[in-house]
Formats: structure tokens, C-alpha cells, sequence
């Protein structure tokens, strides 16, 4: 067996990654696929055309993209740990041999001609104007599937879940409960978040409700989630046509949710009302805050979802610090470094220029004005203006000259 410690892989929350059942079935679906192309033999062992199927995948330049070949890699690795597993290596000499075949399995990957085809071309926010005139173009049309894209926008921005997440949905003792879709491997906050609707006034409180009730009968009554899904995109989409708007999907509803809720709720609220486990996700990997929308949505997550946030970058006093914190320190310390000493040498500059013309300023100062960095604990990112006056001597020149 292979004894040497293999690096712990961690995710952005610091959790050991893990795999769940349904990850190793397809991985192993997949090794099995992979032996079956690679090798035609089938008088050798599994073994043998694990080995033959790592180099297989080394052979194959430019063909497979760097997404695939590191699917096939982790295909076989699966393959591999089953088959040590079954206690087939029996000596224990041919798995270390074979793990690091699949390890040097790192062919070129084929050469990109045209341009991605992911989500990333989706809008990401849109403006309440427009969510206004969608709102009234859905409620004009009268139909079921209108009427629960009506309450998505209204509701898919507000409470900032996931289209799949309102299947589930339900109001319990004044929250919101809603089971969290990603919750596999830790990444979640938890299994379920919970919403504050208290702040909501009664009838909107009751509009929740109704939605709520509407969406989980209507999903329960499709035979699949998949083509009930696809139907509501086709008719935001064919909405926004109409409207000769630029088109957005139903994720841009949990996008725009999430810009507006770092406008107006702090970056664990943040998390918390989006079901993350810590507040680097929300942070970097979401809509902007600038993007946000003005009108307060008015819900907050429950303290308790809150209080199970993980900090990754906490200060001095318990708020988040961004990423880019490390660049703004040392663009501090040039600043106290070169430009203070500059600005210094240039006040003094031109006070020697001003004794030797011979001005004198009425009320008797010539004086030069330089920029000098503060730095403390509660005051930073702020100027003050010092000002130098000239010495004495200085100013008895001047009025000796004058």
C-alpha cells in the first residue's frame, strides 16, 4: 500500500472534502466505462486494466478537456480503492505502482476554438423597473405558470433561495423554513435555514403563505422537477422577449436577492439568508452590492442560523474583512514609506522658493500644505492636513526683503 500522507484537500469553508454516495456510484459507473474502452482484454484482472487505462488517458493529446481528464483520473482513483478495498492487492505491491500511474495520467488538453458554453453568461441582476413591468405583464396573463413566476420575482429576490429550494418550503411559528439544497459535505449551514417574517406586516406575511402553498402543490404535481423547471424558464423567457428586455433566468432572482441583501444586512446575515456555511461564498462568488436594490426587503435570517456562520476572516472587532484587506495594509505602508517623505520634501521645497522671491503673505505666513497618512484603529482610509509654517528665521527674511 502506498504510505506516504496524501495533502488533506479542504474547501473554501476549511472542511475536509468528501465524497458522497452518489459521487462514488458515478465515479465508479465511469472507471468501468473507461476499462471497458481501454482495454479489450478481458483474460487480465482489474488490476491490470486500471494500469492499462492510466495509460491510455497519457496517450491522448489534445483530445479531452482539462475538466475530463481530471474526471477520468478521479474515476479511476475510485476504481482503484474499490479494487484495494476487495482486497485484491494482495501482496499489496501493485496498487503504489498503479496510483502513481493514474497521478502522471495528465495529457494536454485539447485547444479551445470557441467560447465557453456555462452559466456564466447568464445575467446576473436586472433592475426593480423592470421587475415591476414583468410583474405586470405575468399578472395580466391570468394563468397558473404566470402567477408563480409573478410570486418568484417577488419572492425569489426577497428571500434569496435556490428555484429548486421552494419545492420544500413551508412556514412554521412565523419563519420561513427552507431546506437547504447544497447541504452535502458540510457546505451548507445546515440542513434547513430559517427566515424571520415578523417584521412583514400581516398580509404580506399571508402572500407568502399562499405562494408558498401554490409552489409545493403545483411541483408535487409534475411528474418531473427537471421539465417543471425548464417550463417557468421558457416563460420568463418568453416574458422578457416580449417586453424587448434583456433575457434572465431564474437563478438571476437568487443573484439579485443576494446583491440587495449585502445593501442592507451585515456579510453573516448574508450567509446565513443565503444557506452558506461561511461568508466567503456569498462574498465573492455572488452579485455585487452596488447592484443591490434600495426598498429594504424587510426579512432577516433567525439568530440561530446566524450564530452557526464561520468566520474566515475575522478582525479586532468581529466584522468581516475582504480579501483585498492584505493590499490595502501595504498600500498604507508605501504611503507612510515614500509619499510622506515626498510631500515633506516638497513643502520645504517651496518654502525656500517663497524666502528667496521675497513673498510675504498678508497676515504675515507663507505656508505649505502637506498630506500625512493616520492610521489608527478606528480611523483608517482618512487623510489630515497638516500645515507646516516657516521657521522664524524664515520669517524675518521675508520681512527684511519686503
Amino acid at each position: 500500500m502506498n504510505t506516504e500522507s496524501e495533502p488533506v484537500r479542504t474547501d473554501a469553508c476549511g472542511l475536509k472534502t468528501t465524497r458522497t454516495d452518489d459521487t462514488e456510484r458515478q465515479y465508479l459507473r465511469e472507471c468501468r466505462s473507461l476499462l471497458a474502452r481501454s482495454c479489450s482484454d478481458h483474460d487480465c484482472d482489474d488490476g491490470a486494466r486500471l494500469y492499462i487505462a492510466a495509460k491510455w488517458i497519457s496517450e491522448k493529446d489534445g483530445v479531452w478537456s482539462s475538466s475530463t481528464i481530471r474526471m477520468y483520473r478521479a474515476a479511476l482513483g475510485a476504481g482503484l480503492d474499490a479494487w484495494v478495498a476487495a482486497g485484491m492487492d494482495v501482496h499489496g505491491d501493485r496498487a503504489p505502482v498503479i496510483r502513481a500511474e493514474i497521478a502522471a495520467a495528465k495529457p494536454p488538453p485539447a485547444s479551445r476554438s470557441e467560447p465557453r458554453k456555462t452559466s456564466g453568461k447568464n445575467r446576473l441582476t436586472f433592475s426593480e423597473e423592470e421587475r415591476n413591468n414583468l410583474l405586470v405583464l405575468l399578472r395580466s396573463k391570468g394563468s397558473r405558470t404566470s402567477a408563480l413566476l409573478a410570486g418568484l420575482l417577488v419572492f425569489g429576490t426577497m428571500f434569496a433561495a435556490r428555484p429548486c429550494e421552494w419545492r420544500t418550503a413551508h412556514i412554521k411559528g412565523g419563519y420561513l423554513v427552507i431546506d437547504c439544497a447544497k447541504a452535502t459535505n458540510g457546505r451548507a449551514v445546515a440542513e434547513t435555514r430559517t427566515i424571520c417574517l415578523k417584521k412583514l406586516s400581516p398580509i404580506a406575511r399571508k402572500e407568502v403563505g399562499r405562494f408558498v402553498a401554490a409552489f409545493r402543490k403545483a411541483a408535487s404535481e409534475a411528474e418531473f422537477w427537471t421539465r417543471y423547471h425548464e417550463r417557468l424558464a421558457k416563460a420568463l423567457h418568453r416574458a422578457c422577449k416580449e417586453l424587448k428586455m434583456e433575457p434572465i433566468c431564474l437563478y438571476t432572482l437568487r443573484q439579485q436577492g443576494a446583491a440587495t441583501a449585502k445593501l442592507h444586512m451585515q456579510p453573516a446575515e448574508v450567509a446565513a439568508h443565503l444557506g452558506h456555511k461561511c461568508i466567503t461564498t456569498s462574498q465573492r462568488n455572488y452579485a455585487r452590492k452596488s447592484s443591490g436594490w434600495r426598498t429594504d426587503p424587510r426579512v432577516r435570517p433567525s439568530a440561530e442560523t446566524v450564530r452557526k456562520i464561520k468566520q474566515i476572516y475575522p478582525s479586532d472587532n468581529g466584522k468581516y474583512q475582504p480579501r483585498f484587506l492584505g493590499l490595502r495594509l501595504r498600500a498604507v505602508r508605501l504611503h507612510r514609506v515614500l509619499l510622506n517623505p515626498l510631500m515633506d520634501t516638497i513643502g520645504s521645497v517651496l518654502t525656500n522658493m517663497a524666502n528667496r522671491l521675497g513673498i510675504a503673505c498678508e497676515g504675515g505666513h507663507a505656508r505649505a500644505r502637506t498630506m500625512r497618512w493616520t492610521h489608527n484603529a478606528r480611523e483608517r482610509n482618512r487623510f489630515s492636513v497638516s500645515r507646516s509654517r516657516c521657521g522664524a528665521k524664515a520669517q524675518a527674511q521675508c520681512r527684511a526683503n519686503s
